[in-house]
């Protein structure tokens, strides 16, 4: 059984030029991924997008919306560390629904493991805040997931 990976090109268009967390990371990094033996054995699995209530699982309504609205006006940050693009909202979910995807590949015996090549990183985000450049937990969305739809006691 192999390993997948999840990645879509579109996250490179969340970046900001005063951010160390910048496309160019993610984009160096499959780039060595690709021209290295080892990215034959890989299965890439697209991503399904999840809807907006997964999201809801880890975060509260308020804020979804919150980052919905800021997003859709173009607001510059979040937080202080946190920064948003016009797309942030959308990118944002699509980052999550990465983190959902590589899991229930795994659960579903698709692949042995995963791992998730994705932006806006998403890890560092609390329910009600954006924090360290992470706008949603996606590891938190990923686990709500596993507990709720594979009855995942652990």
């Amino acid at each position: 059984m192999s390993t997948g990976f999840v990645y879509d090109t579109s996250f490179s268009d969340h970046t900001h030029q005063e951010s160390p967390e910048s496309a160019i990371r993610l984009e160096n990094l499959f780039e060595y991924l690709r021209k290295r033996e080892i990215f034959d054995s890989l299965e890439r699995i697209e991503i399904e997008t999840i809807p907006w209530d997964f999201v809801l699982s880890s975060h509260t309504k308020s804020y979804v919306e919150k980052v919905k609205k800021y997003s859709k006006n173009n607001k510059k940050r979040i937080s202080f560390d946190t920064y948003l693009t016009p797309h942030a909202a959308d990118l944002a979910r699509l980052g999550a629904s990465g983190a959902v995807t590589s899991t229930k590949a795994v659960l579903e015996g698709k692949v042995k493991n995963s791992f998730s090549l994705m932006r806006p990183v998403g890890h560092h985000a609390h329910s009600t805040h954006a924090m360290g450049y992470c706008i949603f937990n996606n590891v938190a969305i990923a686990a709500n997931y596993a507990l709720q739809e594979h009855k995942i006691d652990r």
